[in-house]
């Protein structure tokens, strides 16, 4: 079958561009995911389903190179639908407006923070807010925990705060808000409320998408310039498809990449590859490993 649009990953981006692309009855939409899907809580594993604690049980196991203290430390990416919004610590936080300021003045048009804002509003079902700097009609849950319902020793840090003179803050995504509160999560009755339960939830019943989970991607097959295709790994069958976009984060994306032939001669020359092909006998998540160190894409 050939697909208008094949993703590969099924993190956060791909779970939202899956979504919002099979909106469309006409375009048939696949979603590839290198580890699992749980697509009802009953099913997840309980450190997957609770949302109290992060989780490294669905990890892809990458490490940095070592650094001047000579050790390397662990880079946690989840393996499994959902992606990092499924193993993370589920804090609905958002970065300063400055930050986001600074990158449009620096020549990125679209990403001040006034610009940025309504997509943020579009994302969120806020609960406790209802004003010009939240949204209620989103498919993300987001939520304040109740003052009451806190631990003692959190309420005591709280306290503690206000009597250092820290001010209380109630909203730590209004602008300008700095002090102690309570943190914005996306967690609903102790569940973490990942990409994979928002916004695959109205998607996995539509007739033109389709999840295959297990499945390792190792190459997009091109055509001249084209992408035409993607290519499993031990499989030397084509998935078809007009489109294919990469969502498989900043690791996994130039590894793709340099499998599929799009990288310079030199780095092909130096690591001892030939340009568009793997050796048999690397593994592809160990050749994952590898090709991010100097992707040189």
């Amino acid at each position: 079958m050939k697909y208008h649009t094949i993703i590969i990953g099924a993190g956060s981006a791909g779970c939202v561009l899956a979504s919002r692309l099979s909106e469309n009855p006409n375009r048939s939409v696949l979603l590839l995911e290198a580890g699992p899907d749980y697509p009802d809580p009953a099913d997840m594993p309980p450190e997957i389903r609770s949302g109290f604690n992060p989780t490294f049980t669905h990890d892809w196991g990458y490490a940095s190179e070592l650094g001047s203290l000579g050790r390397s430390i662990a880079l946690p990416r989840g393996k499994l639908v959902g992606g990092c919004s499924a193993t993370n610590a589920a804090v609905a936080l958002r970065g300063a407006p400055s930050d986001y300021d600074e990158w449009a003045a620096r020549g990125n048009p679209g990403w001040s923070f006034s610009e940025v804002l309504p997509f943020f509003r579009r994302v969120e079902n806020d609960a406790d807010f209802d004003d010009r700097w939240h949204g209620r009609d989103g498919p993300l849950p987001i939520r304040c925990d109740a003052l009451e319902t806190l631990l003692p020793e959190h309420s005591a840090f709280l306290q503690t705060c206000s009597t250092l003179g820290y001010p209380r803050v109630a909203d730590h995504n209004a602008p300008s808000a700095i002090g102690a509160g309570v943190l914005p999560r996306n967690v609903v009755a102790g569940i973490r409320q990942s990409a994979a339960l928002t916004y695959l939830a109205a998607a996995r019943g539509r007739p033109n998408f389709t999840i295959r989970s297990g499945v390792l991607a190792d190459r997009v097959v091109f055509d001249g310039l084209r992408a035409v295709g993607v290519r499993l790994n031990g499989s030397t069958d084509m998935i078809q498809s007009d489109l294919v976009v990469l969502a498989v984060g900043a690791f996994g994306s130039p590894a793709i990449l340099i499998r599929s032939g799009l990288s310079s001669h030199a780095h092909f020359t130096e690591s001892g590859f030939q340009r568009g092909s793997r050796p048999a006998d690397l593994p592809v998540d160990d050749f994952s490993r590898r090709a991010r160190r100097k992707p040189h894409i």
